[in-house]
């Protein structure tokens, strides 16, 4: 998003401060929904994952119904490959972004696997993300927005693992938490010009 344009004003600066877009969902999703579409005879999970994941708006937003389903599909896919990619990026030359998916067998039986398990764990498989993630504080409950950077979220936050001991919420709790506590724009054209220190919690 930052490399799409060359400046940026300071109204530009707060609209991508609030953006959802998980940039990771736009290079990798419309890969795998053509995989579902092209997939033989497709189970109830398949044909599922497919409904939700053409309706899903590609954000972290409190919202977004889909989030939770390819979050879950892309950890589980990720970590069961070698090379999640079909598109490998590069860092020579000109910077090309990872894209597509290498082994689109894993991926369809990991999205069918992912369905099962938002499904089982919070009723439906098109949860919202605010209802499954959570900023709480003391008497404060609200839905959460934001995202993991792993899944290219600008507006990084993470939440908590679900409860050892039950529950189907994530709570952004941590020791610290991580993600957005303030952000500054700042006159000046380097460093040693433009300096600014925050304490942290502060």
């Amino acid at each position: 998003m930052i490399e799409a344009r060359d400046k940026f004003s300071v109204e530009d600066l707060k609209r991508l401060k609030y953006d959802t877009r998980l940039l990771l969902a736009e290079r990798v999703k419309p890969a795998l929904v053509e995989a579902l579409a092209a997939a033989p005879a497709p189970s109830e999970d398949l044909a599922e994952a497919r409904r939700v994941l053409e309706a899903w708006d590609n954000r972290a937003s409190a919202g977004s119904r889909g989030t939770v389903l390819f979050q879950r599909f892309w950890n589980t896919y990720q970590g069961g490959v070698r090379q999640p990619y079909a598109e490998p990026g590069t860092r020579s030359g000109r910077r090309r972004r990872p894209a597509a998916l290498a082994d689109t067998s894993a991926a369809l039986k990991h999205v069918a696997d992912a369905v099962k398990w938002t499904r089982d764990t919070y009723g439906a498989a098109d949860v919202a993300w605010g209802d499954a993630n959570r900023f709480r504080l003391g008497d404060i409950d609200l839905p959460g927005e934001g995202a993991s950077g792993a899944l290219g979220a600008y507006r990084v936050q993470t939440f908590d693992p679900l409860p050892a001991g039950g529950g189907n919420v994530r709570v952004a709790a941590g020791a610290p938490p991580i993600g957005n506590s303030w952000a500054g724009a700042m006159p000046g054209c380097c460093w040693c010009t433009s300096r600014s220190r925050c304490r942290p919690g502060r």
